[in-house]
């Protein structure tokens, strides 16, 4: 029922009976609220009874504009201020042509990415209030602008209430408004970073992926420290830069935001601090650098990962990118491969091949890839499990294995290579009941690759999507977007590609 209304329809019948929508799919009781305000008071308000004159979206967009409210859902909101930096990604989740005056019937339409297709929500605009306030996400400076407090609403809807939103993680949030790949990584063991991590972070951004951070901590009550971050607290990051002083060379700094839009690190690089003396005036304009109480602040790199323990990262696919994100000749994009798939009982649910069921592992599917770049690539695999709200059965993983020498060609009649032809090539992500687990792995060879999606337990059941992004250093190849295509049809590549899958069993395959 929440993908299955017709937007125009419902429009054109409220306008025949001249009467405003009341979504009949996301009714408003107490039931579909947070624990933190069920029982209490609370009124249920159009914009009209909350403003004399409400606006959709004021004066443009702003990373500035989000307040959290009483929703414990800072991942929510820090994803979505994130989102409304990138206009052309924003728009394309929150339609502009909406307003509350002409053709106004108080329904409104959103758009989500679900597992390799994008949804439509339709919502009413009655909104939960308390006093005459919005009690949950609202413009901070602005109230009479809506777009974030009915943006919220339809997320909500999305995942079966407002209560499905306290607690939850920056990179699924960000995965549903841009239908990019995600990557987690665990930074707290200061001793396993990789050496070039600041390179990595550097060329993500370049590339305009979204980052994210966080202190481990109680999810469900942040916890203040001296220095002015938050444990169990989700920032985003707005920018990664190589900046010029004066007397210490070019700094490796990074800009943070703690969506609150209030509370921000104290140390050095802190707004205000003495230190940016040491930085030209037209860089710290370059830079956006102000002395302001927004919640968005500098940390030096090394000041950075001494604290954060948590990074998230969400990497757009090529479709995901407007001509004017493509304008910079120094960004890269990625090549994609993408297939849907199903653990079956009896046919293809394997487990992960602990004893005493070893032998049911080779049950499992796999998805080959052929990298034929000779100075190697950085691929970044997804499984993604296709759950219904925010119900997860499975622990998942998966498996990277290399084909050995002389038997790329040795695929048998079913897809599937025999496991004796196979090498495991790297350490898997740790099985857990996630919706998405990922794992970057640096290719130095080429040759064909084999990946094995998994359930830890064997005959677990379930869908998944499997997504494989590829990237190389001297590739300047654009994709023009990923299509669907079937397994039998004839895949066009452009001549220079590099990165190829197999079509397996009935897997649907997407390349670009």
């Amino acid at each position: 029922m929440k993908y299955n209304q017709d937007y125009l329809k419902i429009k054109e019948e409220l306008r025949r009976d001249n009467e405003l929508f009341e979504d009949p799919a996301f009714s408003i009781y107490d039931e579909i609220l947070s624990k933190n305000v069920s029982g209490q008071n609370i009124q249920w308000l159009r914009p009209h009874e909350l403003c004399d004159r409400p606006l959709f979206i004021k004066d443009g967009l702003s990373r500035f504009d989000l307040d959290q409210g009483r929703l414990g859902n800072c991942w929510f909101i820090a994803a979505a201020a994130t989102l409304a930096c990138k206009r052309s990604l924003f728009t394309r989740c929150v339609p502009e042509d909406q307003n509350f005056h002409n053709d106004y019937w108080g329904i409104f339409r959103f758009k989500f990415w679900q597992y390799g297709n994008w949804v439509e929500i339709v919502i009413d605009d009655r909104l939960p209030t308390s006093g005459g306030r919005l009690i949950f996400c609202r413009n901070r400076d602005e109230p009479n602008e809506l777009w974030s407090a009915l943006f919220e609403k339809a997320y909500a809807k999305l995942y079966g209430g407002y209560g499905r939103l306290d607690g939850g993680r920056f990179c699924n949030a960000l995965v549903d408004f841009t239908g990019g790949i995600s990557e987690s990584m665990y930074i707290g063991d200061k001793n396993k970073l990789p050496g070039d991590l600041f390179d990595i972070l550097y060329k993500c951004h370049q590339m305009n992926s979204f980052m994210g951070c966080s202190i481990d901590g109680n999810y469900e009550r942040e916890e203040l420290i001296n220095n002015g971050l938050y444990k169990g607290h989700a920032y985003s990051v707005t920018a990664i830069e190589l900046i010029n002083t004066y007397n210490y060379g070019r700094l490796k700094m990074i800009r943070v935001m703690n969506p609150w839009g209030k509370a921000e690190w104290k140390g050095s690089w802190s707004d205000g601090s003495p230190l940016w003396n040491e930085v030209p005036a037209e860089e710290r304009r370059r830079l956006e650098v102000r002395n302001s109480e927004d919640g968005e602040f500098w940390m030096a790199y090394e000041d950075w990962i001494k604290n954060f323990e948590r990074l998230e990262i969400v990497h757009l696919e090529p479709d995901a990118f407007s001509e004017n994100m493509l304008s910079n000749s120094t960004k890269k994009n990625w090549r994609t491969l993408t297939y849907n798939g199903e653990w079956v009982k009896g046919k293809s649910a394997g487990g992960c091949g602990n004893s005493p069921y070893r032998e049911l592992f080779e049950m499992n599917p796999q998805y080959p890839v052929r990298i034929s770049q000779s100075h190697g690539c950085s691929m970044i695999v997804s499984l993604m499990q296709k759950i219904d709200d925010f119900h997860i059965e499975n622990s998942v993983s998966f498996f990277v294995h290399k084909v050995r020498a002389g038997y790329e060609d040795q695929i048998g009649p079913d897809n599937k290579y025999d496991h004796g032809f196979l090498k495991r090539f790297c350490d898997s992500p740790t099985f857990i009941n996630s919706r998405e687990v990922s794992l970057r792995v640096q290719i130095d060879t080429p040759g064909t690759y084999v990946v094995i999606p998994s359930t830890f337990d064997p005959f677990k059941e379930g869908k998944f999507l499997l997504r494989m992004f590829a990237e190389s250093e001297g590739d300047d190849y654009y994709g023009k977007g990923a299509g669907l295509k079937d397994e039998n049809e004839e895949i066009h590549t452009p001549q220079n590609n590099w990165f190829r899958g197999f079509p397996a069993g009935n897997q649907i395959m997407s390349i670009s």
